[in-house]
């Protein structure tokens, strides 16, 4: 074994291992790569190798992480190197130049007992994903209702495939190692259990259905933002939709404008906040004749000084915050009948995907506010405009603060 490992690693075409080789001492031999024409021969290097021992190698020798091609230098000792040639686990290798006696340089790589731990270790590594993958198999037997027929039968396509092809399909973020694929699908079945039950859901609870011991809600906690952006894109779901109604944290709705709930009240003059979780649990409403949804928080603060224009033109500013959230979403459904609703983001890519989103949402007029004073009532026409605008620049609506009287005019 140990000569055929030597032949594989270390012996290029052209050249040959010498047998029988040389010992050094009872436990290291001294092979040697020579290369032989017809009318040449001359050493390429001298090999020192041990015997193959099959227990686990030291953490001092795993951290020089040695790999086929890898050739390294110790630190350690004379006594360690040698004890680590001996048992096998690496092999120091003399390469000479080309006059065949004159060393060129000395270096240690890879020995056949650090291989066969690697080996063994990417075996277990191996089996324990199939196991895995078997498991997840069986937790994704999920009859899905008909709003998840689709991504549940994507899931489920993911889930019975082969390890080595799921290792490399393209249609999952191609940096990804297979165990965090495997783990994103195991998220992916815990996300589609619950919301196969049509009952809103908190982000722990995703972990929590999954792992039944303490701790098990926070087991995603690392990837929340990753996983959820990844299965929205992968199953072309809005998970919100699908009854994810917070990421596990308070997250804060600011707003300014009356706004009348179950158990509070707002009036217009200062900003208000509410939370995620009081939108969840209340029910809110609204005498506004104009809602306006606005990206930046600089534009509610200064909207909101004008207490006089708020209330003359009986306007409520809800904030998005760079971007609309579930709770966002909640309270835009139970606010927007039959308002007027004034769309105003940033000047980019991202500005343009809050106006798309908001868009989806109301079922009313609308007007969504460009630069130099424009303003569009139809999505795809403003898309068209902004796209051409932004082969020339972004820009920010902060840069476009207006005043009263321009915010009248847009409203007209």
């Amino acid at each position: 074994m140990i000569e055929q490992f030597l032949t594989s690693y270390f012996v290029k075409n052209g050249e040959h291992l010498e047998v029988p080789p040389k010992y050094i001492s009872d436990t290291i031999k001294q092979y040697t790569v020579a290369k032989q024409t017809a009318r040449t021969y001359r050493n390429v290097s001298f090999l020192k190798v041990g015997q193959l021992t099959k227990t686990k190698p030291s953490q001092e020798l795993i951290n020089y992480k040695f790999t086929k091609n890898a050739k390294r230098k110790l630190t350690e000792d004379f006594s360690t190197i040698q004890s680590w040639i001996k048992e096998g686990w690496i092999i120091e290798e003399i390469v000479f130049a080309q006059d065949g006696r004159t060393a060129k340089a000395i270096h240690y790589r890879i020995g056949p007992s650090l291989k066969y731990y690697f080996d063994a270790q990417n075996e277990q590594q191996t089996q324990r994903l199939e196991n895995f993958a078997l498991q997840l198999q069986k937790s994704a037997d999920i009859q899905p209702i008909k709003e998840l027929q689709q991504a549940v039968h994507q899931l489920n396509e993911f889930v019975a495939m082969p390890i080595e092809k799921l290792a490399h399909t393209t249609k999952l973020l191609s940096h990804w190692s297979i165990e965090k694929r495997l783990r994103f699908l195991h998220f992916s079945i815990g996300f589609f259990q619950l919301a196969n039950e049509g009952v809103l859901f908190d982000f722990k609870e995703i972990g929590a259905t999954l792992f039944d011991k303490i701790g098990g809600s926070k087991v995603f906690d690392r990837e929340q933002k990753e996983f959820i952006e990844e299965l929205e894109r992968v199953f072309s779901v809005q998970t919100s939709d699908c009854g994810l109604i917070s990421l596990g944290k308070i997250t804060p709705v600011f707003f300014t404008g009356e706004l009348t709930g179950t158990f509070s009240y707002y009036q217009q003059g200062v900003i208000h906040a509410l939370t995620d979780d009081a939108i969840l649990k209340d029910t809110y409403k609204t005498d506004a004749s104009v809602i306006w949804l606005v990206e930046n928080r600089a534009i509610l603060t200064r909207m909101a000084k004008e207490t006089s224009f708020l209330q003359r033109t009986n306007s409520f500013i809800l904030c998005l915050d760079g971007q609309i959230r579930s709770a966002h979403k909640m309270l835009i459904r139970q606010l927007v009948a039959t308002q007027t609703v004034i769309i105003w983001t940033d000047f980019d890519v991202a500005g343009l995907t809050i106006a798309m989103h908001a868009v989806q949402m109301i079922n009313t007029p609308y007007k969504i506010i460009a630069r130099d004073n424009q303003t569009f009532s139809d999505i795809e026409a403003y898309k068209k405009w902004l796209l051409g605008e932004l082969e020339i620049a972004e820009h920010e609506q902060e840069q476009q603060l207006g005043d009263v009287e321009q915010w009248m005019k847009w409203i007209q």
